[in-house]
């Protein structure tokens, strides 16, 4: 008898510590109510429906909220919505009301930048997930062969004689664009041209390839690169000038306390597979097989094969 009191006793300690033995955890979890938005860019949609899954999978009463154009800062601080995936660059930018160059390069830094600027709106940014979403200048692998052009550093000199094809407009104004390479790096290019943010990025990639461009500006995460890896090479930004721009979630102490730690884990787990190449597959499946960043993420969080 006493045996069985005390296997009983020890059960119970052990559940209450764990907060999940007879649906305990699940059933708190249930009780609380996370609404959940996100950029409209493919990318921010996979995040959003990742983190999502990720918390209903917790438990969590997940709602998804379209803004109507209301900043996403803004309505956490109003407390239309629960969190949101942002970047560091991104929400430093945007919060310092500064140029990206006063961001750190440091993932660390900036993440302890972060923690401090928005601790003061009461805001709580969570760890940042691996990947970085950020320029990057992509060339020919034969034209880096026969220029012998590996990072940023290399572009000093023969930047020059290049002609360079961008998607953003104002690419010279920003720090992690070509403005920025010319300030920190003093890379200039003898010509600049800019394609409408209307058409799609394919087209920068053609235009490398068939000659009409010696470099283009893209995105690190985007999924063109997932399938154009053998005669693209993107250059390294050897110098760590530009400013840290790694994924991450960001919420509210409100939110935190109300949710409790099984709110973060839900976040943290979901995002450590987020590497820049598994990011790269996943916004190739939403933008180049066309689909569902529903579905993508799915397969995502159940370890299911990608393409590649």
């Amino acid at each position: 008898m006493r045996r069985t009191v005390a296997a009983i006793l020890l059960t119970i300690l052990l559940c209450g510590a764990a907060a999940g033995c007879g649906g305990a955890g699940a059933k708190e979890n249930g009780e609380v109510t996370i609404t959940v938005t996100s950029r409209s860019y493919p990318e921010e949609e996979v995040l959003r429906e990742i983190y999502v899954q990720a918390l209903e999978g917790a438990g969590f009463d997940v709602r998804r909220r379209e803004l109507d154009g209301q900043l996403a800062p803004e309505a956490l601080e109003a407390g239309r919505v629960s969190g949101y995936p942002d970047h560091l660059e991104t929400a430093l930018t945007e919060a310092m009301l500064a140029e990206a160059e006063e961001v750190p390069a440091s993932t660390t830094a900036a993440y302890r930048e972060a923690r401090r600027l928005f601790g003061e709106m009461g805001l709580v940014p969570f760890p940042p997930a691996p990947f970085v979403r950020t320029k990057a200048i992509g060339v020919l692998t034969s034209t880096a062969k026969e220029r012998d052009i590996e990072t940023l550093s290399d572009l000093k000199g023969p930047s020059r004689q290049m002609l360079v094809i961008e998607r953003e407009l104002y690419c010279h104004g920003r720090a992690n664009c070509l403005g920025g390479l010319e300030r920190t790096y003093g890379i200039v290019f003898k010509e600049f041209f800019g394609i409408s943010l209307r058409e799609p990025s394919s087209l920068l990639y053609k235009a490398l390839r068939g000659g009409e461009a010696d470099a283009v500006m893209l995105i690190t995460t985007e999924g063109q690169l997932a399938r154009n890896r053998k005669w693209l090479v993107l250059l390294e930004d050897d110098e760590r000038r530009l400013p840290a721009a790694n994924a991450f979630w960001m919420t509210s102490q409100d939110v935190i306390d109300e949710a409790g730690p099984d709110y973060e884990k839900a976040i943290l787990d979901a995002q450590k597979g987020l590497t820049l190449e598994v990011m790269r597959e996943l916004d190739a499946a939403v933008e180049l097989e066309g689909k569902p960043p529903a579905k993508v993420a799915a397969e995502y969080l159940s370890g299911s094969p990608r393409t590649g």
